[in-house]
Order: structure tokens, then sequence, then C-alpha cells
């Protein structure tokens, strides 16, 4: 029996042991410090604060304090504790998330601007103009919430897998600051600095953090070259100016990322490919001007929104740099506005957006063969959500309206179309919830996959002017068990997308993109839980064993015109986080340990007639943090220390690119407040 058997079957026998006792006790009798996770309220679901009890998909928040207790500083290492699979290429700074077996082009320059998103990522309900989640820091936030599933609804073509929103913290009380510095394996070393507070009626967020890295071994002692990267620069900012009783805000949000050199991996394969000397410039910048404001009553609230997004990358074959790039530039700028109504028993919300792309692309030989490419976006949603017999039962319906203009060389075309979503929940106890939705989704073609022209590594890709929007249809059936000794969740989802766009060979070195002729089919099931074991022990010390896991059933691609069902690529079947959290407020220690078991996959390279199999693999890593000293009351300096991959594993995210042996981080950090 392997580690990670042992180690997930004690923990699920100790669930069923306490399970009973939970179930028994009373939110009453339980103590006040464990987290009620029903209760959390949200805006990603809605675009609308909400608590978690009346939304009717699965929904996943991790706290301020999640985030702090773990020293990872990049958001991608937290998400795979949720049971979220990341592929991740080493040393590109290049991560994409995958939820329910749908995840974003990945790869050496994925997915610039986020067109083209499965999976959307959103910087406080808007989008970040990225889809490379190693592109923003955990520096100045304050939670994230998941959407697992589809979100056309609210977040339109780009959202059909899911939604990652990133809520950026809000300055509130005197004035606090924390200043960190860390070295870790491979001459890793970092900075953060963070700011935050309000002045009369402004209030204020900052944080700037800064790294780098040299070539690191995989868990074979190899050193992988080209790994490297000299420096990773981020900046978040979040100003507001609060009047009228604090009812009405006016608030700026900004966030900058620049990489000026990152290596892009050593490579080897049977194609003979070696990457060493290949590297990567990336830069994303974005900021919104908002507006937001209610009545006294809280029964009208309204917000207007302009946003501005940049995401531009250079791919270079050369170390030296003379060598010219191929890069990708994408600008976004879009408007939206929504209007919210609550009465007592019926909540409305009905908004517009508009969105515009501006694409660049450069090829090999700097001929911009797609430039200017435009993209437009108009499109209007409404809500309503029903809430009867004191919020037990609750009942969802919403539509949405899109219309997609591209303006590219060979491939003017409009595009239209409208999704739709209804959703149940149901509290037959205060501590239980019975859930169901069904959504219609899209993702609209792009401009790039519609009308490119360029080459890129040696490899010409054109456009397809034929391509169709993809359609997914899917629902999902599900519980949460929350009663503040134990959390306990479980989704069954079932997805069919038809006209999946794919990549296809045309012939060696060409290729384009089409509509596969069939159905991509995927189901599977999502479970998590978690035991508040410290309300056993008189709350002197909080423990906290964790399972996160998804379990696809089914995820096969059907193509009627090859009359072949294979397996998606680079998608596992099983994805497991499990471990445990110890906080022991008194001594101002925390610790946790975390396993993250990813199973083998179907690799997207192909040699012959044989698709690679990726190896499944186990990864551990450790944490602890130790308040040192604390005086005057407000000043701290706490100790940091973590280990990732602690039994030094080989692993491969993809294939030929093998990821970071065993590795460790130090670091101090002090805390004024």
């Amino acid at each position: 029996m392997s580690k990670f058997s042992v180690i997930f079957a004690v923990i699920f026998a100790a669930t069923l042991a306490y399970v009973p006792v939970c179930l028994g006790q009373t939110g009453a009798e339980a103590s006040a410090s464990s987290p009620s996770v029903l209760d959390t309220v949200v805006v990603s679901a809605g675009r609308t604060e909400e608590t978690i009890r009346t939304v009717t998909s699965n929904i996943t928040v991790l706290s301020r304090e999640e985030i702090e207790k773990y020293p990872d500083p990049r958001l991608d290492y937290l998400l795979r504790r949720q049971g979220i699979h990341i592929l991740e290429y080493p040393g590109h700074s290049s991560s994409s998330v995958q939820i329910r077996g749908i995840r974003n082009p990945s790869g050496p320059n994925p997915n610039v601007g986020n067109i083209g998103s499965r999976i959307m990522f959103l910087i406080d309900g808007r989008p970040a103009g990225t889809g490379n989640l190693a592109t923003i820091r955990k520096t100045n936030i304050e939670r994230i919430e998941i959407i697992k599933g589809p979100a056309a609804i609210i977040y339109g073509s780009q959202s059909a897998g899911g939604v990652v929103n990133i809520i950026t913290r809000r300055g509130e009380g005197d004035f606090k600051g924390h200043v960190q510095m860390g070295f870790g394996g491979f001459n890793f070393s970092d900075q953060e600095l963070g700011l935050d507070g309000r002045q009369g009626p402004i209030d204020y967020s900052l944080g700037f953090y800064h790294s780098e890295v040299n070539n690191y071994k995989d868990g074979d002692g190899v050193i992988q070259k080209g790994t490297d990267n000299t420096g990773t620069y981020f900046g978040s900012v979040n100003l507001g100016y609060n009047f009228l009783d604090d009812l009405h805000r006016i608030g700026l949000v900004a966030q900058y990322y620049d990489n000026d050199f990152n290596g892009t991996g050593g490579d080897t394969s049977p194609y003979g490919i070696y990457y060493e000397d290949g590297n990567l410039k990336a830069n994303n910048n974005s900021f919104d001007f908002l507006y937001s404001g209610k009545d006294q009553n809280n029964f009208l609230s309204w917000q207007f929104r302009y946003f501005h997004t940049m995401e531009d990358k250079k791919n270079y074959n050369t170390r030296d740099r003379t060598d010219i790039p191929w890069s990708d530039k994408v600008k976004q700028d879009g408007f939206n506005g929504q209007i919210n109504a609550k009465w007592s028993f019926l909540d409305l919300t009905t908004g517009f957006d508009w969105q515009k792309y501006d694409l660049e692309t450069f090829n090999d030989n700097n001929d911009p063969k797609l430039t200017n490419t435009a993209l437009k976006n108009l499109a209007g949603y409404f809500l309503a959500k029903g809430k009867f017999f004191d919020e037990n039962l609750i009942l969802l319906s919403g539509v949405r309206f899109d219309k997609f203009s591209h303006n590219a060389t060979g491939a003017n075309k409009d595009i239209k179309n409208t999704s739709y979503t209804f959703g149940v929940a149901y509290h037959p106890a205060e501590w239980f919830k019975l859930r169901g939705d069904y959504s219609k989704g899209f993702r609209a073609p792009t401009a790039t996959e519609l009308a490119a022209n360029y080459i890129g590594w040696g490899t010409l890709y054109v456009g397809n002017s034929n391509l169709i929007p993809e359609y997914n249809k899917s629902y999902e059936m599900g519980f949460d068990i929350d009663n503040k000794i134990i959390h306990y969740e479980f989704s069954y989802f079932n997805s069919i997308y038809e006209n999946y766009i794919l990549e296809e060979e045309l012939s060696p070195g060409v290729k384009t993109w089409k509509n596969l002729d069939g159905k991509t089919k995927i189901s599977g099931i999502e479970t998590g839980f978690k035991f508040y074991l410290g309300n056993f022990f008189n709350n002197e010390f909080e423990l906290t064993p964790y399972v996160n896991m998804t379990y696809l059933l089914k995820k096969s691609e059907i193509n009627n015109a090859a009359n072949t069902t294979q397996d998606l690529k680079l998608t596992p079947t099983k994805t497991i986080s499990y471990g445990l959290d110890f906080d022991y407020p008194k001594f101002g220690l925390s610790f946790n340990i975390n396993a993250t078991y990813v199973s083998k996959m179907i690799d997207t390279w192909v040699f012959g007639n044989d698709s690679p199999i990726v190896p499944s693999y186990t990864l551990v890593d450790i944490g602890l943090k130790k308040e040192l000293v604390t005086f005057a009351d407000q000043h701290k300096l706490t100790l940091i220390l973590s280990a990732r991959n602690i039994f030094n594993e080989y692993y491969q995210p993809k294939l030929y690119y093998p990821g970071p042996g065993s590795n460790y981080y130090a670091a101090l950090r002090y805390d004024y407040n």
C-alpha cells in the first residue's frame, strides 16, 4: 500500500469515528472560535454580497488567515491545497489552473491577456488580464473565492469551467505594516512590504514583492538548466475615498507584474530539442476605477467601473537576446455596471459588460502578421434569487446575452449567444445544505484562432475563419455539512462540451484550430472536509486535519469524424490534497503539513502512434511559523520556515519538464499593528 493510501485511510477512519459526535453537537455547544463556512460572505457567485448558505453552486473561499498561514508566495501553490490541479511549467513562470477537468492553455506563452480562457481570473470581480496565475502573488490579498463550474451568466465567455476571484485588501483602522525578507534553496531570495489603514475618509492598502532564483535540481539531483529567474517584481494598490456616511466609495485598484528574465526550462525530449538558452520577458499590469454605493436601508446597491489591462510577453531563443523575439501583447479596456435590489424574499441583479481587446502578435521575423486585431464584447445579464421559509429554500434563475464582434484580417465575424442558469438550495437543518445547479455556457473563438498567420518557435500558426463557439451544458448536485465542528462538502458534476476548439496539425510545422466534430464529456465528484478537533481540547489549540479531492469519473473526447474516443490530455483522474493544520496561539506557533497527489495522465506530446504518459506523483510540503517576540503591544517578529517536496520526489508536471527536488525556505517577518 502506498504512503498516500495509508495517510488517506487514517484520516478517513478518523472522520467516520467523529462524525456521530460532530452531528450531535449544536452550533451553540460548539466554540465560537470555529469558523462557520456557510455564513461566510462572498461576492463572486452573483457579483453582490451574499452568504454561502444562499449560493446554489460549489464555491470555495480562502480567507486572509488561511492565505497568510502558508509561506508560499504564489497563489497556484495555495490552490493545490484545494484539490485543484495546477499545470506548472518549471522555469517558465507559467501556471495553468484546471477545475473539473477544464483548464486554460499553457506553455511558454500561455493564454496571453486571458483571451480564450475557460477558467477566468478576476481582480475584485473584473478581468485580471492574464490567464497565468503565476503572475499574481498573494501580497495584499484579503481572500480568494473559487467558483467550481460554469459561471458564464455573470462573467461571460471566458468562465465556462470556473472562476478564481482574487479580492484585494481594503485598509481599515489605524496604520499597519509589515516587512519580510527570506531566502531558500537554489539561491532563492525574496522581499515583501505591506502597508494598510484608514485616515479619515481615505482607506489605503499597498503591497510590494520581489524575488529571484537560480537553476534548480530535480529529484534525481540533475541541474535543470534554464530554470533561473533574475527578478520578479509585483505590486498591488487599493485606494478608496468614502463619503456620505460611508455609503459611497470611489476606488482605485492597480496591479503590476514584471519579469525581465525568466528561463524557459532545460527541456530534453525525443524531438532532440534543448531550450537551455530560451527565456521570457513578461509584463502584466492592470487598473480600475470603481464607484459603488447603496441606500441607507441597504435595499438598493450599485457599482460602475472602468478597467484597463495589458499583458506583454516576449520569447527569446538566445540568452544575449540578439535574436528577434516572438511576442504577443494584449490590451483590454472595459466598462461594467450593475444594480442590485434586495427584498426579504427576493434579490434582483441586472447589469452590463462592455469589453474591447486589441492584440498584436509578432513572429520570429518581427513581422506583425496579426496586428491591431480587435475583439469587442457587449453583454447584458439578469439574475433573480428567491428566498423562502426563513431563507431555508433558495431558488435561482438567470440569463445573459452576449454579442462578439471580431475585426481581423480575413475574419470579420459577429457571434451572438444566450446563456442561462437555474439553481436550488435547501436547508433541512441549520447545519445542512442540499444544492443543485444547471447552467448553459459557451466560449467564443478568439481573433488568433480565427485569423492567426505567424511563426512561433519554428511552427507556422494559421487561423480558421470557419470556427464557431464552444457550447457547454453542465449540472451539479451536492450537499454541505457545517456545524462548527466539522465541515464536509460533496458535489457530483456532469458537463458536456460541443464544438470544443482544439489545435490541429495541418502538416509538419503547420498548425491551426478546429471545432471537434463530437462531444467532450466530463463528470466526477468533488469532496472535502475539515475537522476542527481543537474544540475537543477546550480550544487551547487548533488541530485541523483536512482532505480535498477531485475525482473524474469520465473525461472523454469523442471524435465522430474519426470514430474515436480518447481520454483528455494533461487531465489527471485524481487530484487529492490532504494534511494537518496546527495552531497554538498561546505560544504563537502554527504548523502545517500537506501532501498533494496527482494521478497519471496522457501528455500532449505525441511520438508516432504513442501518447506518452505523465507518471503519478505525490508532493509533501511542511511549513512553520513562530512568533519570536512581541513588544509594546504593536511590534511583532516572526520566524517562517518551510520545506517543499521533502521526500525529494522526482516528478514531471508535464513530460520532459522535471519539477524541483526538495528545497527549503526561511524568513523573518516584522509586523507593526
